[in-house]
Protein backbone atom coordinates (compact mmCIF):
# COMPACT_ATOMS: atom_id res chain seq x y z
CA UNK A 1 0.00 0.00 0.00
CA UNK A 2 2.76 2.50 1.26
CA UNK A 3 4.47 1.34 -2.60
CA UNK A 4 1.93 2.29 -4.44
CA UNK A 5 1.12 5.85 -2.24
CA UNK A 6 4.76 6.29 -3.62
CA UNK A 7 4.59 5.66 -6.90
CA UNK A 8 1.17 7.65 -7.11
CA UNK A 9 2.70 10.77 -5.29
CA UNK A 10 5.84 10.64 -7.89
CA UNK A 11 3.32 10.14 -10.71
CA UNK A 12 1.57 13.44 -9.56
CA UNK A 13 4.43 15.03 -8.85
CA UNK A 14 5.70 14.78 -12.62
CA UNK A 15 2.47 15.70 -13.92
CA UNK A 16 2.60 18.99 -11.66
CA UNK A 17 5.84 19.94 -12.74
CA UNK A 18 5.30 19.58 -16.43
CA UNK A 19 2.70 21.91 -15.77
CA UNK A 20 4.05 24.47 -13.74
CA UNK A 21 7.28 24.29 -16.44
CA UNK A 22 5.83 23.78 -19.42
CA UNK A 23 6.09 27.16 -20.50
CA UNK A 24 9.12 27.87 -19.63
CA UNK A 25 10.94 24.99 -21.01
CA UNK A 26 12.79 25.01 -24.79
CA UNK A 27 11.41 22.23 -27.20
CA UNK A 28 13.82 19.91 -26.30
CA UNK A 29 12.21 19.36 -23.09
CA UNK A 30 11.25 15.58 -23.86
CA UNK A 31 15.16 14.88 -23.01
CA UNK A 32 14.25 16.07 -19.12
CA UNK A 33 13.88 13.73 -16.97
CA UNK A 34 12.50 14.20 -13.25
CA UNK A 35 14.67 12.58 -10.70
CA UNK A 36 14.27 12.52 -6.36
CA UNK A 37 17.08 13.87 -4.88
CA UNK A 38 19.11 12.44 -1.72
CA UNK A 39 22.29 12.85 0.11
CA UNK A 40 25.72 10.86 -1.85
CA UNK A 41 23.79 10.29 -5.36
CA UNK A 42 25.13 11.10 -8.36
CA UNK A 43 23.22 11.70 -11.50
CA UNK A 44 24.78 10.40 -14.80
CA UNK A 45 23.66 12.29 -18.39
CA UNK A 46 26.21 11.48 -20.82
CA UNK A 47 29.09 12.80 -20.53
CA UNK A 48 28.02 15.44 -18.00
CA UNK A 49 25.76 15.11 -14.80
CA UNK A 50 24.58 16.13 -11.10
CA UNK A 51 26.84 15.33 -7.22
CA UNK A 52 24.84 15.69 -4.70
CA UNK A 53 26.60 16.15 -1.57
CA UNK A 54 23.59 18.44 0.60
CA UNK A 55 20.55 18.32 -0.10
CA UNK A 56 19.51 21.80 -1.13
CA UNK A 57 16.95 24.10 1.54
CA UNK A 58 13.25 23.10 0.18
CA UNK A 59 14.51 21.17 -3.00
CA UNK A 60 13.27 17.70 -3.31
CA UNK A 61 13.37 16.72 -7.00
CA UNK A 62 15.80 17.93 -10.13
CA UNK A 63 14.83 17.81 -13.84
CA UNK A 64 17.76 17.66 -15.84
CA UNK A 65 18.92 16.59 -19.11
CA UNK A 66 20.48 17.90 -22.27
CA UNK A 67 18.93 20.75 -24.34
CA UNK A 68 19.69 18.86 -27.70
CA UNK A 69 22.77 20.09 -30.38
CA UNK A 70 22.01 23.70 -29.91
CA UNK A 71 21.10 26.20 -26.83
CA UNK A 72 17.62 28.06 -27.32
CA UNK A 73 18.47 31.29 -28.99
CA UNK A 74 17.09 33.40 -26.00
CA UNK A 75 20.31 32.25 -24.60
CA UNK A 76 22.61 32.84 -27.19
CA UNK A 77 22.86 36.70 -27.33
CA UNK A 78 26.48 36.94 -25.22
CA UNK A 79 27.94 33.27 -24.86
CA UNK A 80 31.45 34.34 -26.72
CA UNK A 81 32.75 30.77 -26.12
CA UNK A 82 33.10 27.86 -27.82
CA UNK A 83 31.10 24.99 -26.14
CA UNK A 84 30.71 21.08 -26.33
CA UNK A 85 27.43 19.77 -27.50
CA UNK A 86 25.34 18.73 -25.70
CA UNK A 87 24.34 21.62 -22.92
CA UNK A 88 23.08 20.35 -19.65
CA UNK A 89 19.69 21.95 -18.58
CA UNK A 90 18.66 21.59 -15.01
CA UNK A 91 15.77 22.65 -12.77
CA UNK A 92 15.76 22.21 -8.82
CA UNK A 93 11.96 21.77 -7.27
CA UNK A 94 10.14 21.98 -4.41
CA UNK A 95 7.88 19.62 -3.43
CA UNK A 96 4.95 21.39 -5.08
CA UNK A 97 6.92 21.42 -8.25
CA UNK A 98 7.83 24.62 -8.33
CA UNK A 99 11.35 25.77 -9.76
CA UNK A 100 14.24 27.07 -7.42
CA UNK A 101 16.30 29.17 -9.07
CA UNK A 102 19.35 29.88 -6.56
CA UNK A 103 20.15 26.97 -3.99
CA UNK A 104 22.72 26.90 -1.22
CA UNK A 105 23.99 23.29 -0.65
CA UNK A 106 26.84 21.09 -1.74
CA UNK A 107 25.49 20.02 -5.32
CA UNK A 108 28.28 20.25 -8.14
CA UNK A 109 27.39 20.20 -11.73
CA UNK A 110 30.60 18.23 -13.57
CA UNK A 111 31.63 17.40 -17.58
CA UNK A 112 34.00 14.40 -18.10
CA UNK A 113 36.96 15.46 -20.01
CA UNK A 114 39.33 13.60 -22.23
CA UNK A 115 42.77 14.27 -22.76
CA UNK A 116 42.80 17.04 -24.92
CA UNK A 117 40.20 18.83 -22.45
CA UNK A 118 42.75 18.29 -19.83
CA UNK A 119 45.76 19.38 -21.30
CA UNK A 120 43.58 22.93 -21.80
CA UNK A 121 42.93 23.17 -18.20
CA UNK A 122 46.56 22.04 -16.92
CA UNK A 123 48.01 25.07 -19.17
CA UNK A 124 45.60 27.75 -18.98
CA UNK A 125 42.81 26.75 -15.76
CA UNK A 126 39.71 28.71 -16.39
CA UNK A 127 41.16 31.42 -18.79
CA UNK A 128 40.81 28.54 -21.23
CA UNK A 129 38.36 25.79 -20.47
CA UNK A 130 35.61 26.51 -17.92
CA UNK A 131 32.29 25.55 -16.88
CA UNK A 132 29.53 28.66 -17.70
CA UNK A 133 25.98 28.85 -16.23
CA UNK A 134 22.98 31.14 -17.40
CA UNK A 135 19.68 30.92 -15.70
CA UNK A 136 16.62 31.90 -17.13
CA UNK A 137 15.88 35.36 -14.87
CA UNK A 138 18.82 36.89 -15.76
CA UNK A 139 19.52 35.03 -19.13
CA UNK A 140 23.24 36.32 -19.06
CA UNK A 141 25.64 33.96 -19.11
CA UNK A 142 29.04 33.57 -16.26
CA UNK A 143 31.37 31.78 -15.70
CA UNK A 144 30.63 28.79 -12.67
CA UNK A 145 34.01 28.84 -10.21
CA UNK A 146 35.49 25.46 -12.03
CA UNK A 147 38.10 22.76 -10.52
CA UNK A 148 39.68 19.88 -11.56
CA UNK A 149 38.75 16.40 -10.18
CA UNK A 150 41.35 13.29 -11.28
CA UNK A 151 39.15 10.48 -11.62
CA UNK A 152 41.27 9.29 -14.74
CA UNK A 153 43.14 7.12 -11.66
CA UNK A 154 40.32 5.40 -11.29
CA UNK A 155 38.18 4.68 -14.49
CA UNK A 156 41.40 5.09 -16.66
CA UNK A 157 39.27 7.52 -19.85
CA UNK A 158 38.35 10.59 -18.24
CA UNK A 159 39.35 13.24 -15.44
CA UNK A 160 36.43 16.01 -14.29
CA UNK A 161 35.64 19.30 -14.32
CA UNK A 162 33.08 20.54 -11.63
CA UNK A 163 31.77 23.51 -9.98
CA UNK A 164 29.40 24.27 -7.35
CA UNK A 165 25.77 24.68 -8.72
CA UNK A 166 24.06 28.33 -8.11
CA UNK A 167 20.72 27.21 -9.13
CA UNK A 168 18.33 26.37 -11.91
CA UNK A 169 19.06 26.89 -15.51
CA UNK A 170 21.49 26.03 -18.71
CA UNK A 171 25.00 24.60 -17.86
CA UNK A 172 27.81 24.39 -20.75
CA UNK A 173 31.58 23.38 -20.89
CA UNK A 174 33.33 26.53 -22.93
CA UNK A 175 36.39 26.81 -24.05
CA UNK A 176 37.69 30.30 -23.66
CA UNK A 177 40.85 30.50 -26.02
CA UNK A 178 41.16 29.22 -29.55
CA UNK A 179 44.98 28.06 -29.85
CA UNK A 180 43.53 24.71 -30.36
CA UNK A 181 40.36 24.53 -30.92
CA UNK A 182 38.91 21.66 -29.20
CA UNK A 183 34.69 22.70 -29.48
CA UNK A 184 33.09 23.91 -32.50
CA UNK A 185 32.04 27.52 -32.33
CA UNK A 186 28.58 29.15 -32.58
CA UNK A 187 26.79 32.06 -33.78
CA UNK A 188 24.67 34.04 -31.49
CA UNK A 189 21.36 32.46 -33.29
CA UNK A 190 22.95 29.33 -32.47
CA UNK A 191 24.29 28.05 -35.96
CA UNK A 192 27.82 26.26 -36.47
CA UNK A 193 30.27 28.29 -37.61
CA UNK A 194 32.69 26.45 -39.99
CA UNK A 195 36.51 26.72 -38.37
CA UNK A 196 38.85 29.11 -40.85
CA UNK A 197 35.89 31.37 -42.30
CA UNK A 198 36.06 35.10 -41.37
CA UNK A 199 32.92 35.36 -39.14
CA UNK A 200 34.72 33.49 -36.35
CA UNK A 201 36.75 36.58 -35.77
CA UNK A 202 34.09 38.04 -33.48
CA UNK A 203 34.73 34.79 -31.11
CA UNK A 204 37.73 35.89 -30.55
Amino acid sequence: MNKHKTITTSLMLALVVLIALGNALPAAASHLELYKLHAGQTIEIGKQGIAVTNLPHGVTHVLAGVTGDRIPPRFNHDLNISYRDPVMEVHFLNGNGGDVESISALVYVFFNIGKAERALWQQAGMDGIAIWYVSESTGKWQTCPTFFVNENRDNGDYDRLACLAPGSGLYALGQVGFDELLFTPYTYDGSRVIPGRSDIAHWE
